[in-house]
């Protein structure tokens, strides 16, 4: 189970997942294939989006990770909710009514296309029984693990979460009865970067929502993984620019972030052009808040041909590259004010001496 908030990026991270399988390469890193030289045949069923929206996020991440149609021509399966509904159990009344024929049809899909992974997203839109009703949803849930043994299939059920109140969801956080959590082998948790931590890695707060937190809260039959594995969301154009000069679109597709490490983000920088940042440093009012127009970065993301503004995969790197420079005295912070009557701000500039 994977378990989120609404838009968090439970069905971005599927695609990005299943198209790894597919391709039998870790496009998120290490953590998607542990055998990279295993091509899966993998199926996705979405209840809620349209072919035309399903279509547009695959491209996307397609385009991303430059992935051709030849190389995922008959391994990706994808069906959706709005051209057939997938209902397995529906209450009538007080009683919970298996719909065996689409059980059974699920089967045949899975054998005749030898499907290796199944992913259900979401769980909710494949039974219409009380989510708090423990019992029905076992019975369920249940079924999909049947499901998943008798067919010699892996299965994900993506799942919603109950209202958090802005706190990181937890296991405990799925929504409905927790006889679902219960049954799945294995549950992780989508978050996005906390504001303690978005200042902790040199991240806005409004870039902080494109990041997420990968958290396994629950594993069985398997070893540990580690607590957390850190995605970002980033805007992918389609090339589709409209005949009447309409901008073309962009869709969001996910991808392996690294939490900047101050340190080593310095190690190997040219000193031909860490002399002339700070060279440039030393030559005006250059700011130490990133959300400022004059803010110290941007010259470095100049010299280092890193993007800087917001939701420029450069920008965390560049504010560990200036965060390490602070903490080792190369460079020092200061307050000026610009006029007499302005606000004091602080600023960053080469340490004397």
């Amino acid at each position: 189970m994977t378990i989120a908030a609404g838009g968090a990026g439970k069905s971005t991270l599927a695609i990005a997942e299943a198209l790894s399988m597919v391709r039998g390469f870790p496009l998120l890193g290490d953590e998607t294939t542990e055998h990279p030289e295993i091509f899966a045949r993998v199926w996705i069923y979405n209840g809620e989006d349209d072919r035309d929206e399903l279509t547009r996020r695959i491209m996307a991440a397609c385009l991303h990770y430059k992935i051709t149609p030849t190389e995922r021509d008959g391994k990706l399966f994808v069906d959706t909710g709005c051209e057939r509904q997938l209902i397995t159990h529906r209450q009538v009344g007080l009683e919970i009514k298996v719909a065996v024929p689409m059980i059974e049809a699920v089967k045949r899909q899975i054998v005749e296309n030898q499907i290796d992974v199944l992913i259900v997203d979401p769980f909710v839109s494949t039974h219409t029984v009380p989510e708090n009703d423990n019992g029905a949803i076992n019975e369920v849930a249940s079924q999909w693990r049947q499901i998943a043994e008798e067919c010699n299939c892996s299965i994900e059920l993506i799942h919603h979460t109950k209202k958090t109140e802005g706190r990181s969801v937890t296991v405990a956080d799925a929504r409905g009865g927790s006889a679902l959590v219960n049954v799945a082998r294995s549950v992780r948790g989508l978050n996005n970067m906390t504001y303690a931590q978005a200042k902790a890695a040199g991240v806005s707060a409004e870039e902080r929502n494109t990041i997420k937190a990968l958290t396994f809260g629950k594993t069985n039959l398997s070893a540990t993984p580690a607590s957390t594995r850190w995605k970002v969301i980033i805007p992918v154009p389609l090339g589709n620019e409209g005949a009447l000069n309409e901008g073309q679109d962009h869709v969001g597709v996910i991808t392996e972030w690294n939490w900047p490490n101050a340190e080593q983000e310095t190690d190997d920088l040219p000193a031909d052009k860490v002399e002339a940042i700070m060279s440039r440093l030393s030559g005006g009012l250059y700011g130490k808040a990133n959300e400022a127009a004059d803010w110290a970065g941007h010259v470095v993301g100049e010299y280092l041909e890193l993007g800087t503004e917001k939701g420029d995969p450069g920008r965390p790197k560049v504010s560990a590259i200036l965060a390490a420079w602070e903490k080792s005295g190369k460079l020092e912070v200061y307050t000026e004010r610009t006029t007499p009557s302005a606000k004091a701000r602080k600023y960053l500039r080469p340490a004397a001496g």
